[in-house]
């Protein structure tokens, strides 16, 4: 208890800033989740849609996230004022965004071909896939550019730190966003299935051509920024795909559970938030020498690892809680009853202690080669918990008896 006050404390004004954007986060996803549970019917038309669904979300996070995130240091830095194009700063991230937007969705629909005919399931063609990824990706993307210069310059202009809210706001949004999109683009692309092959070699002959302009280009810190987050989505677009293969495994079992697909995106998203939490305060602590990796600081890094405890201990209740009241509400059966609540805060947990390990060693190991790990941590981990999310939910499951 004394811990705990002393961490509330000690960081009251980030947790006043955060709490209503956090809590705003697990409500809109549990409500993406609602809309997923009763769209069971496409996940079963279209065989290995679900496997785009982790990439698909993620990738909207990490794109838009990392836009907030370098408009709040513009801010910070005096170097925006207000909206205009003919900003650098504000043009260089409108077009690494649309640029990445492009680029990303065929390589997660290229993998989720790939591996749904290495594993043998009965999956969708490669053109469909790239129909789907590429049309709810130009969808919820361009509804979460606008959205996150607003909530950038809003929360700016009122000031309060961007940092504290711009992050989950967007994941949160972004859910809300990612899922009906692609479940359009899923039905549009069955609605004229005989078009999508020549769609899809369009968007391939685009890709390749942005591909051209982005290396032969002038703009060098458009350039900058695509080819640095390509690095990192790449591996993020890999680990997301391996949690939709194993959501794909598992999907007759969470179809009959329809509640579990309510809580699915919250559960997901919260854990990752979690992860990248503690990374970012442990990679801040790192940096200032506070906390070593050759030792120094251990009492510091306990203290943050606890926080991240404190935090799951509060989060993953919350997320059960509002899951079970949404799928009332939305007339989604909930056979599990108060039991959502137990298995969102087991689940929770084991994600919380598996990604602040793997976030404390990653961290570490970055740091002992001269990389920041801001660079690179956060998309790691919230990639990472979404598979730890999926394996920890069916480990739960499977020991109340329920898959």
């Amino acid at each position: 208890m004394k811990f705990l006050l002393s961490f509330i404390s000690e960081n009251a004004k980030e947790l006043k800033e955060s709490s209503a954007a956090l809590f705003l986060s697990i409500f809109a996803s549990a409500v993406a989740g609602a809309f997923l549970s009763n769209s069971k019917e496409m996940l079963l038309i279209i065989p290995g849609l679900i496997i785009l669904i982790p990439g698909a979300t993620n990738m909207r996070g990490a794109i838009f996230g990392a836009v907030g995130a370098r408009l709040g240091s513009a801010f910070h830095l005096g170097q925006i004022k207000s909206f205009s194009l003919k900003n650098d700063i504000v043009k260089t991230n409108v077009l690494s965004s649309v640029y990445l937007s492009v680029i990303f969705p065929v390589m997660l629909a290229s993998l989720a071909s790939l591996f749904s005919r290495l594993l043998g399931y009965k999956g969708a063609t490669i053109s469909t896939f790239i129909t789907i990824a590429f049309i709810g990706s130009i969808v919820a993307g361009s509804i979460l550019l606008v959205v996150t210069f607003f909530i950038a310059f809003t929360a700016y202009g009122r000031g309060w730190d961007p940092d504290n809210v711009t992050a989950p706001l967007i994941a949160s949004i972004g859910d809300i966003i990612t899922l009906p999109s692609l479940l359009f683009a899923a039905w549009l692309t069955l609605r004229f299935s005989r078009f999508s092959g020549y769609f899809s070699l369009a968007v391939i002959g685009l890709l390749m051509a942005l591909v051209v302009s982005i290396l032969l280009g002038g703009d060098s810190k458009t350039r900058t920024i695509v080819i640095q987050s390509a690095v990192v989505l790449s591996v993020t677009t890999l680990l997301n795909t391996l949690s939709g293969l194993l959501l794909q495994e598992k999907l007759v079992a969470l179809i009959a559970i329809p509640s579990i697909l309510v809580l699915l995106p919250a559960f997901l998203s919260q854990g990752g938030n979690i992860g990248s939490i503690f990374a970012s305060r442990f990679s801040t602590k790192l940096h200032l020498g506070i906390i070593q990796e050759k030792g120094r600081g251990r009492i510091e890094t306990i203290k943050e690892m606890l926080g991240a405890y404190t935090f799951a201990l509060l989060i993953f209740p919350a997320v059960g809680v509002i899951s079970i009241g949404i799928s009332g509400f939305m007339g989604i059966p909930n056979i599990l009853g108060a039991k959502l609540v137990l298995v969102s805060l087991f689940g929770g947990l084991i994600v919380t202690t598996i990604v602040v390990l793997a976030s404390f060693y990653i961290s570490i190991f970055f740091m002992r080669r001269s990389i920041d790990p801001d660079n690179v941590i956060v998309p790691i981990i919230t990639s990472l918990a979404d598979i730890l999310g999926v394996v920890s939910l069916v480990i739960v499951l499977t020991l109340f008896g329920a898959v």
